[in-house]
């Protein structure tokens, strides 16, 4: 089977502390941040061919936010905020089961196996933990294009700081 897209939580043994799935074989692991941009999926066409170089495989991963400034807004208007979350809580669930089908028909296409994960929080946290978990020998994330990142510091610049595995930034 090339690709494997299921929800990694119930297919594999996890972590107990974060609940994040442990390593899974011998083969080299790329551990991909992936959220849709031009940037991210450069990052992923890169380590796609880094594993068919070297027989890997790549964990695409999808951090979404928990709360957003649409949160705050909506509570400090003194809005239902259930609303609010419930819809964002859906269109966060089909951007990562869009997410998912899309690196899954890519890495089948590559004959790469492709394992996505999505979870909420810091991206730089998530990416750091899943990689720690599944024992990953790269983090590869694409540049940002936001002029703030530059300014305040991009996901890139974050991973790199914490020198947990080695860090690819794709710049397109």
């Amino acid at each position: 089977m090339p690709w494997v897209a299921e929800d990694m939580d119930s297919t594999y043994p996890s972590d107990t502390e974060t609940g994040v799935p442990v390593h899974d074989g011998d083969r080299p692991t790329a551990v991909v941040g992936l959220d849709g941009s031009r940037p991210s999926w450069d990052a992923f066409w890169w380590a796609a061919g880094e594993a068919q170089r070297t027989d890997g495989q790549i964990v695409a991963v999808f951090v979404s936010y928990v709360a957003d400034m649409g949160l705050a807004t909506t509570a400090v208007a003194g809005l239902d905020t259930s609303v609010y979350l419930a819809s964002n809580d859906a269109a966060v669930r089909d951007r990562a089961a869009e997410l998912q089908a899309a690196a899954a028909k890519a890495g089948a296409q590559l004959g790469v196996p492709v394992r996505f994960i999505h979870r909420q929080g810091d991206p730089a946290d998530q990416l750091l933990a899943i990689a720690r978990c599944v024992r990953a020998d790269v983090i590869a994330v694409g540049r940002s294009t936001q002029l703030h990142h530059r300014i305040a510091g991009s996901l890139g610049r974050r991973l790199s700081n914490a020198r947990d595995a080695p860090i690819t930034v794709i710049v397109p």
